[in-house]
C-alpha cells in the first residue's frame, strides 16, 4: 500500500527501526503481529517493509 494511503500511525518508533533495518544484504527484517478480523478471529501475520526500486 502506498504511504499516501496510510492515514494513521500504528507502529512504535522501535518497530519502525526494525522494519527499516536489513537482515543480511537484501532481506529486510519483519515483525510478527496479531490481526483480529471483523469476526473477531485472531490470526498472526508478518509485516515487512518493501524496498521499492531496490529489487524487492
Amino acid at each position: 500500500m502506498p504511504l499516501t494511503q496510510i492515514r494513521t500511525e500504528f507502529l512504535t518508533d522501535e518497530e519502525k527501526d526494525v522494519l527499516t533495518s536489513k537482515k543480511g544484504k537484501k532481506r529486510r527484517e519483519e515483525i510478527e503481529v496479531r490481526l483480529i478480523d471483523t469476526s473477531l478471529v485472531e490470526q498472526r501475520i508478518c509485516l515487512r517493509r518493501w524496498g521499492y526500486g531496490e529489487g524487492g
